[in-house]
């Protein structure tokens, strides 16, 4: 073998290792953000259960409070019928 072939080979060598190498670290880099997306995907989605429950909890309240309205505006109606009622007789 001539020397400039060998001297192409170990370059090709060297750089097919250079390239593994570097792919390597590169998969390692990838996997470690990937393993963090997930947790923190994770995370999220505890954290949009939670909300869940909240936001169940508040429509409940919320439909609590409807009722008591609607009970409250009944109870206005009929006083403003006796009182207008009342006054309709006295003035009639």
């Amino acid at each position: 073998m001539s020397a400039e072939l060998i001297g192409i080979l170990s370059m090709g060598v060297a750089l097919a290792a250079l390239l593994l190498t570097s792919l390597k670290s590169m998969r390692e880099d990838m996997n470690s953000s990937l393993k963090d997306v997930r947790a923190d995907m994770r995370n999220l989605r505890e954290d949009m259960r939670r909300m869940e429950s909240r936001l169940e909890a508040f429509e409940h309240r919320l439909d609590s409070l409807e009722q008591r309205m609607a009970r409250l505006e009944g109870v206005l109606d009929g006083l403003r019928e006796a009182l207008f009622g009342r006054t309709r007789e006295v003035a009639g």
